[in-house]
């Protein structure tokens, strides 16, 4: 997902990934936007812990295991992110009643969460991509390398949304 050069075009952008939201230029919009963006994404991981579950078995022994280990540390990383999204630290702090939010800042909120919902999608392209795969070590531990670095940078993007949220500035 490739940001718009205007702030002001992002919230659109989002909109048409995200059912309900309109950003946060709006004091009474901000919470429900907040929460129809974590749905999305709960929804995109629910989504891709069925396709981890889908995954064929590899042939070979050691690969079946590498291949158990590799998947279910996956779901237990994705599985965190879920009830982080579900359970925000943020909850009834004052993000939500201001009636104005700097445009630099909403810039900043909106970039990670441009940038968590491209992970997500990255996440589910590879996996896409690992099934039309023989599932052989070789093949599947670079796929999950690259599935860890987009966990990574969703992560990175999600405590620096939250810190945003809060008031601190990245």
């Amino acid at each position: 997902m490739v940001l718009p050069s205007s702030s002001s075009e992002t919230p659109k952008m989002l909109s048409q990934v995200v059912h309900e939201y309109h950003g946060y230029d709006s004091s009474a919009r901000r919470k429900n936007s907040d929460q129809q963006i974590r749905l999305c994404m709960i929804e995109k991981i629910d989504e891709i812990l069925q396709q981890l579950n889908g995954l064929p078995a590899a042939h070979v022994d050691e690969d079946k295991r590498r291949l158990t280990d590799l998947s279910q540390s996956t779901r237990r990383k994705l599985s965190t992110i879920s009830q982080s999204l579900r359970a925000p630290t943020y909850a009834g702090k004052s993000f939500f009643s201001l009636e104005k939010i700097s445009d630099k800042r909403l810039e900043n909120i909106y970039k990670r969460e441009t940038a968590m919902l491209g992970g997500l999608s990255g996440i589910a392209e590879e996996l896409a991509a690992l099934m039309q795969q023989k599932m052989e070590k070789t093949f599947f531990e670079d796929h999950f390398l690259h599935i860890a670095d987009f966990i990574d940078n969703f992560n990175q993007a999600l405590f620096e949304r939250e810190a945003l949220i809060l008031g601190d500035q990245f």
